[in-house]
């Protein structure tokens, strides 16, 4: 079983986790983004929130 996180009621919606660590921690979120609103949510009706959880 995996550790619960703030973010994890994902009922009726799709979550998409996006990590990324060390040293190029921001340019790995900047792609991971770039990547999922090309793949997944360009060009659709989606509605999309982004929320920054706490570091562990």
């Amino acid at each position: 079983m995996t550790e619960k996180r703030p973010g994890d009621n994902c009922a009726n919606r799709v979550c998409l986790d996006l990590s990324s660590g060390g040293e190029d921690v921001l340019d790995g979120i900047e792609a991971a983004t770039a990547e999922a609103y090309e793949q997944v949510i360009r060009n659709t009706d989606l509605l999309v929130s982004w929320e920054q959880l706490p570091t562990r």
